[in-house]
């Protein structure tokens, strides 16, 4: 009936059967080279390799991830965007463009950030796309809603073929926010043989025909605003975007009448395994120019909350969605993956000295409550003296930890139960630490400064600290002979055989974690000694190998941390006159210390009982409490009673004889 067929030889002979046919292939179409599934999508069954040397394992990953599927190879077209044409095609010939999508920026070839319409492409050239996706699908007869694919570089205005993909995508809300179209619900209409030029001038006006689109027509006139989109992803955006899993205790979200959101997990109690998919949430942001848009999406991200033991890129969702390229629309499909790939984000995170302050105080919380909890059990339970050194170690601790390749080393002293000092480097800063009501929170005051911190156990015995929605991996300085997983999966084969060697950064197994295959690097080079057994399932964090390192001397250690801790004006008043405070201020301050002390914390004893003596041996002490005292009273009692006590008060003479005694 006027479709085109394919013969199965001609569909084959585009297709790769085999590693050593993708390596023949890929030295005659030129690297870099994209070996993937014809069934794969949001980031599975897609590898990019740059030499022959990578193509047989990459094959072969690709094949595992999507089992069955055809694959095909290409040359690598670098520097391009990626654009959706939204079609939705019904049995009489009819297709229906519901303009297209702007999906550049991913990461590892998954989509992170959508939005629609695509304004980087000149309206001409959107309005061929627009005619080559309408031709596709009328000479395969498509029915149902789907999406063509192009890659479009945007310095020679062309664009190239990439997919058609025959359902319904996650972002399909983009397209429905700028054209006030219900996807779904044109679909079914579809299925059931509707007609659309029968369905109104709300869809009828999308349809596209070769003698629709005459001189001067833009796409984007037909469309109403821009919408933006934003996958939420269980993923360590701190360590190269690497998949994670964990329960999630809470989701909130505030809906707006431009925003919206949709996740996959309860928004009280649930959790990400490791045989999910790493999107679970996906939040669209409304506006009347793109602009709004991305003040609507801010918004949005700003009062999006995940709490639980997944990790999440929310944080980073909002620094990528506020950074000046993707303001300026300036972003490709290799712009995230140039900035994973060289190790920074779009914004800074904590300091140095607020990592060394906020970790410091951290790592000392959870000391003292291990300490805690050992002298309970194994001494205070069994009625038994714990030894001194143990007691001390409850409100003088050192930590050692590492963070971000910076080796820090700091003190910390306890002098009431939420008063501390950290000092590290020759200086020194005083801190209050309040435990809020969910576990985990904290907020730690120095200075003017106040800071929101979470904390969360990490595999390894490293601990991951929120600190104003900022992350910071703080861990002991790693062991390059033990080769461990940074993924919870199962671990499918290693590359080398049992005590065979591998350079420095090269893969040396493979995990299988969210439906995809994930490699495991060398941190050294050296000889590897297998651990676990390929098929086993491994925790993240657990050690697989072990490792004989060809040069010890050439492992790279963490720089120290080298700075003072900074200039912060302490928080407790050390009852000293010279503050101006009254001495019953004084007095009282000065007793809540030697309380503290009393309880064991730590404080200068000879300088707390001096201030004290000198408080107490002051004769303005007792007038000033004695018109207190009368101050507080004076409304209960006669008026010349008040007048004499407030003259004793306020050091003078005796006062006259009351009324009937003498």
């Amino acid at each position: 009936g006027g479709l085109v067929h394919v013969p199965d030889s001609v569909f084959k002979s585009a297709c790769v059967g085999s590693a050593e046919e993708a390596v023949a292939v890929a030295d005659r179409v030129g690297f870099p080279v994209m070996i993937k599934a014809s069934e794969g999508g949001g980031g599975k069954g897609v590898r990019k390799a740059r030499d022959r040397g990578a193509i047989a394992d990459m094959y072969r990953q690709v094949a595992d991830e999507v089992k069955g599927s055809p694959i095909f190879l290409m040359r690598l077209c670098e520097g391009a965007r990626h654009i959706e044409i939204q079609l939705v095609c019904d049995a009489h010939g009819n297709v229906a463009v519901l303009c297209g999508r702007d999906c550049s920026m991913q990461r590892r070839f998954q989509k992170i950030i959508e939005e629609g319409p695509p304004r980087a492409v000149p309206p001409e050239t959107m309005a061929e796309m627009e005619r080559a996706g309408m031709r596709l699908a009328q000479l395969v007869g498509y029915q149902n809603a789907g999406t063509v694919e192009f890659l479009f570089v945007e310095e020679r205005n062309e664009f190239y073929f990439l997919e058609l993909n025959p359902r319904l995508q996650v972002e399909h809300p983009v397209s429905e926010g700028i054209t006030g179209c219900n996807i779904p619900s044109l679909q079914v209409l579809m299925a059931s043989g509707a007609d659309l030029t029968l369905l109104g001038d709300k869809v009828t006006k999308y349809i596209v025909s070769e003698a629709s689109q005459g001189p001067g027509y833009n796409p984007f006139a037909k469309v109403h605003g821009h919408t933006i989109a934003a996958r939420v992803t269980a993923e360590n955006t701190a360590d190269g975007w690497k998949p994670t899993v964990g329960a999630i205790s809470s989701i909130a979200f505030q809906g707006l009448p431009d925003v919206w959101g949709y996740f996959s997990v309860s928004p009280t109690t649930s959790a990400v395994h490791q045989f999910a998919d790493s999107q679970f949430g996906h939040v669209f942001a409304w506006g009347a120019t793109r602009p709004e848009a991305i003040e609507n999406m801010l918004l949005a991200l700003e009062g999006l909350s995940i709490k639980g033991e997944v990790r999440n890129n929310v944080l980073i969702l909002r620094q990528l969605v506020d950074s000046p390229d993707f303001k300026a629309n300036r972003v490709d499909t290799t712009w995230l993956d140039s900035i994973i790939a060289g190790g920074t984000q779009p914004s800074a995170g904590p300091s140095e000295q607020t990592i060394a302050i906020c970790g410091a105080l951290m790592k000392a919380w959870r000391q003292i409550e291990a300490t805690s909890r050992r002298i309970s059990h194994e001494f205070i339970g069994r009625a038994a003296q714990p030894p001194m050194s143990l007691v001390q170690s409850l409100v003088e601790l050192r930590t050692d930890f590492v963070c971000n390749k910076v080796q820090y080393r700091c003190e910390v002293y306890r002098h009431a139960p939420s008063v501390f000092s950290v000092a590290a480097n020759g200086s020194l800063v005083q801190a209050k630490v309040y435990p809020m009501p969910e576990e985990g929170t904290f907020l730690v005051a120095y200075g003017d400064m106040k800071r929101a911190v979470t904390v969360r156990d990490e595999p390894g015995g490293a601990l991951r600290l929120g600190i104003n929605q900022h992350v910071a991996i703080i861990e002991k300085e790693k062991d390059p002979s033990l080769l461990t997983t940074a993924y919870t999966g199962k671990l499918t084969r290693f590359l080398v055989e049992d005590g065979g060697h591998v350079d420095k950064g090269a893969a040396f197994a493979e995990i299988e974690v969210m439906k995809m295959l994930c490699m495991i690097t060398a941190p050294e080079a050296g000889c590897v000694s297998v651990e676990r057994a390929a098929g086993s399932f491994v925790e993240a964090g657990e050690v697989i190998a072990t490792m004989t390192l060809d040069d010890p001397s050439l492992v790279e250690r963490p720089t120290p941390f080298s700075r003072e801790l900074g200039d912060y004006a302490p928080l407790i008043d050390d009852g000293l006159a010279s503050t101006g405070r009254s001495l019953s201020y004084q007095l009282g301050l000065l007793g809540a210390r030697l309380e503290s002390i009393f309880d064991g914390y730590l404080d200068n004893e000879e300088e707390v009982l001096g201030q004290l003596h000198e408080v107490l041996h002051d004769p303005e002490l007792l007038q000033r409490e004695l018109a207190e005292v009368v101050r507080r009273a004076s409304a209960d009692l006669p008026q010349h009673l008040t007048d004499q006590l407030a003259v004793l008060g306020s050091g003078g003479g005796p006062p006259s004889p009351l009324p009937g005694l003498g």
